[in-house]
């Protein structure tokens, strides 16, 4: 009886130590959920988001919840669904870069909008500016952008250690041009220059290059998918041809490798369809289906028509027309208004087609700035 009582006596010791483990692992385990609860990124603080790469080609940029507490665009990664956007000359932003900013993230809500900026030093406008929008949108991520770990992973990887990238008369723009073929290929998406104002989604199609006046083929608007046998053979002419003093020699390099990727496949490079600002270009292949945007908004004019049609401050025959262009997919003005940085326009006054474009979809820069 005293051995059968002293086995149950540690019988019972043991299942109280037993007891008191789980309690703890439990007492651990509630507090690590309540403190990753209590540190989630709300709508309301300033998402500072370092860049970071992993081996698999996937990102993590961060997590970003809406106003429910739900999974938003931006948690995770997901391929196809990104929209890069990349300030490589400032610091901060300005509101050219917000209203671009904007824009795309409201009309495409199911994408994660990444700016990408060299510097996080962000005014205190800045941080109104995304704190405002982060009340009505949960797609869109402020990170650094850190030039090498944009490339790693990518066919362009160790491309900046170059003798011929380190002797570039342009880093800022070329390093830009980099990076969006770089985060395309690994991460397929969209790509937008920080020059536009976005009038409704940009997801037009699979995959589309923008096209500019004269008939060519920009880099400034660009969706492709993550690999895209297009961006792997401009990563290869970029190794053999990149030339460090051409401010715009990436830019005239993606039409050239462009009409050779489908001149591969017996295709040529012409428009079918003038009705809509996105018409099909041709398909190349099985694989890749090239389109240019053919906006009547989209780089339309040469420098003087751009300051009588853009920034004008009347209402007249000239604004009307453009406001009829069929399916004007976005504005693209920055290249034609150079001299107008320094030329003040009122927001809220201004009658102008940027004033008035800027006003409705940009409206939460437009209630921080009167005047840009």
């Amino acid at each position: 009886r005293l051995i059968r009582a002293m086995h149950l006596k540690w019988d019972l010791r043991g299942v109280c130590r037993r007891r008191r483990l789980i309690i703890l692992l439990t007492v651990v385990l509630m507090t690590i959920v309540v403190a990753q609860i209590s540190h989630r990124e709300r709508p309301g603080g300033v998402r500072r988001v370092d860049w970071r790469n992993s081996s698999d080609g996937t990102s993590s940029f961060g997590q970003v919840w809406d106003d429910d507490g739900g999974r938003s665009p931006c948690e995770g990664w997901v391929p196809d669904r990104n929209v890069f956007l990349l300030e490589t000359m400032r610091e901060g932003m300005i509101p050219k870069v917000m209203c671009t900013v904007e824009s795309i993230t409201r009309h495409m809500p199911a994408f994660c909008v990444r700016l990408l900026i060299r510097s996080m030093q962000l005014s205190t406008r800045d941080t109104q500016f995304i704190n405002a929008l982060n009340t009505t949108v949960h797609n869109f991520q402020v990170s650094n952008l850190d030039g090498a770990e944009a490339l790693r992973n990518s066919p362009l990887e160790g491309f900046l250690d170059t003798p011929r990238y380190r002797a570039s008369h342009y880093p800022g723009p070329h390093l830009s041009d980099l990076a969006r073929v770089a985060l395309l290929y690994k991460y397929g998406g969209l790509y937008s220059d920080l020059d536009i104002i976005a009038l409704k989604s940009l997801d037009r199609a699979p995959q589309y290059l923008a096209r500019t006046p004269n008939g060519g083929i920009s880099n400034g608007v660009m969706k492709l998918r993550r690999r895209s046998p297009l961006l792997t053979r401009y990563c290869a002419d970029i190794w053999t041809s990149y030339d460090p003093s051409l401010y715009a020699g990436l830019f005239y390099m993606l039409g050239n490798t462009t009409r050779a990727h489908c001149l591969k496949y017996g295709a040529s490079l012409r428009a079918i369809d003038k009705k809509d600002s996105i018409g099909l270009v041709e398909r190349c292949g099985q694989e890749l289906a090239v389109f240019g945007v053919d906006s009547g908004l989209f780089q339309p004019f040469g420098f003087q028509s751009a300051r009588n049609a853009i920034f004008n401050e009347s209402s007249g025959d000239l604004f009307a027309r453009l406001q009829e262009q069929s399916d004007s997919a976005l504005l693209h003005y920055a290249g034609y208004s150079r001299n107008h940085y320094l030329h003040p326009v009122d927001l809220r006054a201004s009658s102008s087609l940027f004033a008035r474009l800027f006003r409705q979809h940009c409206p939460t820069v437009s209630s921080i700035y009167r005047v840009v």
